[in-house]
């Protein structure tokens, strides 16, 4: 078995709350790569999957809107790698509630 630790603070979603457009995910320290990161609602369906690659040493960043945006609502943005679990939920309001 491969032991899976679950890590917070080094992954960084902005702007959060969005509007569901332009928002984009910074990941820093990772020692592993690829690093895959999925975007699933609450009901766990997926709105948004990518292989991502390493961009500088230890550093992912990647633009998670779609063509249309997300809906408003509250997701939950995970970056996985070998050994390495990131999760930050993301809400995502409607255009002019913020």
């Amino acid at each position: 078995p491969v032991a899976v630790s679950l890590k917070e603070g080094l992954m960084n979603i902005f702007p959060n709350p969005s509007d569901g457009r332009n928002i984009f995910l910074n990941i820093s320290g990772m020692t592993a790569k690829p690093e895959l990161v999925v975007v699933r609602d609450l009901t766990g369906r997926e709105y948004f999957g990518k292989v991502v690659p390493e961009q500088a040493e230890g550093l992912f960043s990647l633009r998670l809107d779609q063509a249309g945006g997300l809906v408003p609502g509250v997701y939950m943005v995970e970056a996985s790698s070998d050994r390495n679990l990131y999760r930050q939920k993301l809400m995502v309001l409607s255009p002019g509630s913020r």
